[in-house]
């Protein structure tokens, strides 16, 4: 609730039960100008806080069958940045597919989005550069909020509401985190067997597929 005293040099608004008061630059400001100087600045001050609004959906096993795609994944480089908080944070990131899981992909090289302060997915900062990770992607958004200046519907995006990632050992082939309610860890051979039969093309890890990765006459994978 907006309120105005009756000399016009204070400005009253309750938000959540708390009362914020805002003291005009200028007596000769006009009263809605004032309003609209406020507002802009409490929205872009709190743009963290309530631009993104999701409930947890659960667990990697629970959230991932419902996903485009679910790879494993090694992050190559950070693509764009924006700067958060006076530092730069990646907004996009080039990963290099390693195994799919499920879902069909025919590049090697893939650029998935994060955060950019406003959305419902997490910092790509915390993807560290040459690590491994399997990944359940949604894919990319053009339009409206819930998208990043010149992100492609080719691209891929990471949710955050959820464990939609998982930290993972590409020598030991195994992955950690909240893998499912009771279980903190899963090897890649429990993963392939847990998406089996979804329909998409599952199997041996890409390395070792039918056609060379750099075979000039395909780029696409073969699982068998």
């Amino acid at each position: 609730m907006i309120q105005k005293d009756k000399n016009m040099n204070k400005i009253t608004i309750e938000m959540s039960h708390h009362e914020l008061d805002y003291e005009p630059l200028s007596n000769n400001m006009n009263f809605s100008m004032r309003i609209l100087i406020f507002l802009i600045f409490i929205l872009t001050a709190t743009n963290h806080i309530f631009a993104c609004d999701c409930e947890c959906a659960g667990d990697f096993l629970t959230v991932a069958p419902e996903s485009k795609l679910v790879a494993l994944v090694k992050v190559n480089r950070y693509l764009t940045f924006k700067d958060i908080y006076n530092k730069p944070t990646p907004m996009s990131m080039e990963v290099e597919i390693v195994e799919i899981f499920k879902g069909e992909e025919t590049r090697k090289f893939v650029t998935v989005w994060g955060n950019n302060g406003g959305l419902c997915r997490p910092y790509l900062s915390r993807f560290n550069i040459d690590n491994y990770y399997v990944i359940a992607f949604k894919q990319g958004s053009e339009t409206g909020f819930n998208a990043n200046k010149d992100e492609k519907k080719t691209d891929y995006a990471i949710s955050n509401c959820g464990r939609y990632w998982l930290t993972a050992d590409n020598e030991k082939e195994i992955a950690t985190d909240a893998v499912s309610k009771n279980q903190n860890t899963i090897d890649f051979g429990d993963l392939r067997k847990y998406f089996k039969g979804d329909g998409s093309h599952q199997g041996e890890r890409i390395k070792k597929n039918r056609w060379h990765l750099d075979t000039p006459h395909s780029t696409t994978f073969y699982y068998y």
